[in-house]
C-alpha cells in the first residue's frame, strides 16, 4: 500500500518545479487555517449541545452532529494537506517512516508473524484513508445525512424520508472505505452534498417567503445563502483541481465553507443582537 503512495510522490517530486514549491508553500499555510476552522465548527457544536441539553429539540441535536462532523472532516482534511507537505519532505531524504513506525510497534505487540503483518497493513490503510482524502469524504457523507435529517425534522416533518437517505450515505461510506480513484469520490460526495444543500435552500427559501417578522424571513434567507455558498465550496475545489491543484482558490474554497456555516449559525439562532437590526426584541 505504501509503495503505492510512494511511487505516486516520486512522479511528483520528479516533475517538482518552482511554482509547485510555492504550492507546497501555500499548502502548508492552508494547513492552519483548516484546523481554525475545524476549531471554530467545534465550538459551535458546542453551543449547539449546551442548547440541546437545556432545551431538547432533535432538531437542534442534529446540527450539533453535523456541525461535530464537518469539525472532523475539516481537520481530517488539513491532516491530509499536511501528510502531503510531509511527505514531499520525507521523500527528499528517502525517509518514510510510517512502516517503520509500524514494523516497531508490532514487535511490541507480537504474537504471531501474521499479527505484525495485519498491523503493518492497518497503519498503511488507515495512512492512506487519510492521504487519500477518503477520511475528509466519509465524515462528510455523514454530516450530509444529519444535515439532510435537519431539514427533515424543522421543515418537511416526514421522518420516511430519512431511510432512503440514510441508505445512501452508509453506501458512500462503505464505497470510499474500498476504493481510492479521487475523482470519482470526490464526484460522488458532491453529487450527494449538493442534493443535501439544495434540499435545505429550497425549503429555507419556502419558509423565508411564508414568515412574516423581518428577522424570521431574513434567517431563513441566511440558512438559504448559506447553502448556495456550500455549493460554490465545491465549484472552487472543483476550480483548483482543474487550474493546477493547490491554489488560491482552496483558500476561497475554505473561506466560503466558514462564512456558510456562520450564515446556518446565525440564521438559526437569530442571537439577540441579529433581531435588534430589524428592531425586534
Amino acid at each position: 500500500m505504501f509503495l503505492v503512495i510512494k511511487a505516486e510522490l516520486i512522479e511528483k517530486v520528479s516533475n517538482l518545479e518552482e511554482s509547485d514549491l510555492f504550492s507546497l508553500e501555500f499548502l502548508y499555510s492552508l494547513i492552519w487555517y483548516g484546523y481554525l476552522i475545524g476549531v471554530f465548527f467545534f465550538a459551535v457544536s458546542v453551543y449547539f449541545l449546551v442548547r440541546f441539553r437545556v432545551k431538547g429539540g432533535t432538531g437542534i441535536f442534529y446540527l450539533f452532529a453535523c456541525y461535530v462532523l464537518f469539525g472532523f472532516a475539516v481537520v481530517a482534511t488539513a491532516y491530509g494537506y499536511y501528510q502531503h507537505v510531509e511527505y514531499f519532505g520525507l521523500l527528499v531524504m528517502d525517509l518514510f517512516p510510517l512502516p517503520y513506525i509500524a514494523s516497531q510497534v508490532s514487535r511490541i505487540f507480537y504474537f504471531e508473524e501474521l499479527t505484525g503483518i495485519l498491523l503493518q497493513y492497518f497503519v498503511s490503510y488507515v495512512a492512506r484513508l487519510l492521504f487519500k482524502w477518503n477520511v475528509s469524504m466519509m465524515i462528510v457523507a455523514v454530516a450530509d445525512f444529519f444535515l439532510f435529517a435537519f431539514t427533515v425534522e424543522t421543515f418537511i416533518q416526514r421522518r420516511k424520508y430519512l431511510v432512503p437517505f440514510g441508505v445512501a450515505s452508509a453506501a458512500i461510506v462503505v464505497y470510499l472505505a474500498l476504493f481510492w480513484d479521487p475523482l470519482i469520490n470526490w464526484a460522488t460526495v458532491m453529487i450527494l452534498s449538493l442534493v443535501t444543500y439544495c434540499i435545505l435552500a429550497y425549503f429555507s427559501i419556502r419558509a423565508m417567503r411564508l414568515a412574516e417578522k423581518k428577522s424570521y424571513k431574513y434567517g431563513f434567507g441566511l440558512i438559504a445563502s448559506s447553502n448556495i455558498l456550500l455549493s460554490l465550496f465545491f465549484v472552487f475545489m472543483a476550480v483548483d483541481r482543474l487550474t493546477g491543484r493547490w491554489t488560491p482558490f482552496l483558500f476561497l474554497a475554505w473561506t466560503i465553507l466558514f462564512l456558510s456555516s456562520l450564515f446556518t449559525f446565525v440564521g438559526y439562532t437569530m442571537p439577540p443582537w441579529f433581531k435588534k437590526l430589524f428592531g425586534e426584541t
